[in-house]
């Protein structure tokens, strides 16, 4: 049937992008996406918070992010929420023996008690990514640096599937996005 393989396109995005829909066109920035009519005064897509684009320092930096973000799902969190979430996860393996769940939650609670909150769809997002590349919480090593480029790493994976050209730029973007390893080569 259609949705085994969304007609040869591989995901539902692409069997629709793939489709003449005019005058509708697709917002993917929320889960699932959003169809409107953009002639329509009611139906307009809806835009990143400002506050949203605020809390980025580095503006050239968000555009990466937010373009990685769209195509691939990585949740789109300031460096400085990735580098908390990164030291929150390592502290809590370190203490705890992991377990997705339990280990999504305290990390989520944790955040929020932190100052730099984060929900827990973003922190499962997180945790699945690093075990999807292979990393393993029971064998380690689940230090910050690790973790950062184990996490930096499946998003250079997924950017590479989503077929992202990764250049110097958005090298140097995915290294100082997640984790904030400036200078270390992520392979």
């Amino acid at each position: 049937g259609l949705a085994a393989d969304w007609g040869g396109k591989g995901s539902f995005r692409k069997f629709v992008e793939s489709l003449n829909t005019r005058p509708v066109e697709f917002n993917w920035n929320g889960s699932g996406g959003v169809a409107y009519d953009p002639s329509s005064s009611t139906a307009q897509p809806s835009q990143l918070p400002q506050a949203a684009t605020a809390d980025w320092s580095d503006k050239n930096l968000f555009k990466i992010a937010k373009q990685i973000h769209e195509l691939t799902d990585v949740p789109l969190l300031t460096p400085e929420k990735y580098q908390n979430l990164i030291a929150l996860i390592a502290r809590d393996v370190a203490e705890t023996p992991f377990n997705l769940m339990e280990t999504g939650k305290r990390v989520r609670d944790r955040s929020k008690e932190t100052g730099f909150p984060v929900s827990r769809a973003d922190v499962n997002h997180v945790l699945r990514g690093l075990i999807m590349r292979g990393h393993t919480f029971e064998e380690g090593p689940n230090d910050a640096p690790s973790l950062a480029q184990s996490l930096a790493n499946n998003v250079r994976s997924l950017c590479l599937r989503e077929q992202i050209v990764l250049d110097e730029p958005t090298e140097r973007a995915i290294r100082d996005w997640i984790g904030g390893i400036k200078g270390v080569r992520v392979v």
